[in-house]
């Protein structure tokens, strides 16, 4: 497992999380504040309601992770393709570096990939529509698998991390350490949903948070690119499946 990208990933997850609770915050706070009323009868509590549909949440990305992770893996298999695997490091890299400059408010063209997953999500938003009112924690946690597709920037970065790890087991781990990472913040946003809110809106919070992600970026681009220059020595791989 590469623990520098899974690191990265969740740090991610941890530092951009203000940018969760901004987007989905209101979705939260509607889903999981008080008590989930069935008619006349109360039905499971709002914290078990928020822990399932977190829970539901962070279980689509760890698939997402494993699908993209496998495609990865496919690349890595075929020796005139290797370049190509070495390039998506280097773009997840970048588009980190993106994320983080978007979450800061310097670049803000980062929603045009927003709009990427539109399509998929207008047919997912449906079947999610169907799961309300939520009636019980298993319904919640389907509520929460459906809330995996919403689009976001701050996960195709994540993602994007997960397709280059090369590895199916590795990008289900880089994208459940991503999902863990936004926990803290998305299950206060139900319990402190105004003070939660202020906060993630706070200017200085965002930059900070997005300034950051650039810096570890910026750390896979220089990996990849080291990584890059090594392959490109004559007899490198020969070498490395040696040693290995």
């Amino acid at each position: 497992m590469n623990l520098a990208v899974v690191g990265s990933a969740l740090l991610m997850g941890l530092l951009g999380s203000t940018h969760c609770a901004v987007m989905c915050g209101g979705v939260v706070s509607v889903l999981s504040g008080g008590l989930v009323q069935i008619g006349t009868k109360k039905s499971a509590s709002g914290p078990a309601i928020q822990v399932a549909m977190s829970m539901g949440r962070v279980t689509m990305y760890a698939l997402f992770g494993a699908v993209l992770g496998g495609l990865g893996s496919m690349l890595d298999r075929f020796e005139a393709l290797r370049a190509a695997q070495v390039a998506l490091r280097l773009g997840a890299g970048l588009l980190m570096v993106l994320v983080g400059l978007y979450m800061s408010g310097a670049f803000t063209k980062l929603r045009a990939i927003e709009k990427v997953g539109l399509p998929l999500w207008r047919r997912v938003e449906p079947l999610a529509k169907r799961l309300l009112p939520v009636r019980s924690v298993p319904s919640a946690f389907a509520l929460g698998l459906t809330w995996g597709f919403m689009p976001c920037g701050l996960v195709y970065g994540a993602l994007g991390l997960a397709v280059a790890t090369g590895k199916t087991s590795d990008g289900a781990a880089t994208m459940l350490a991503f999902g863990l990472g936004t926990l803290p913040m998305m299950l206060a946003v139900g319990a402190f949903s105004r003070l939660v809110a202020k906060l993630a809106t706070a200017l200085w919070v965002r930059r900070a948070a997005g300034l950051a992600i650039v810096f570890f970026g910026a750390v896979n681009v220089a990996t990849a690119t080291a990584q890059a220059g090594v392959a490109d020595v004559p007899g490198a791989s020969t070498c490395c499946a040696t040693k290995n």
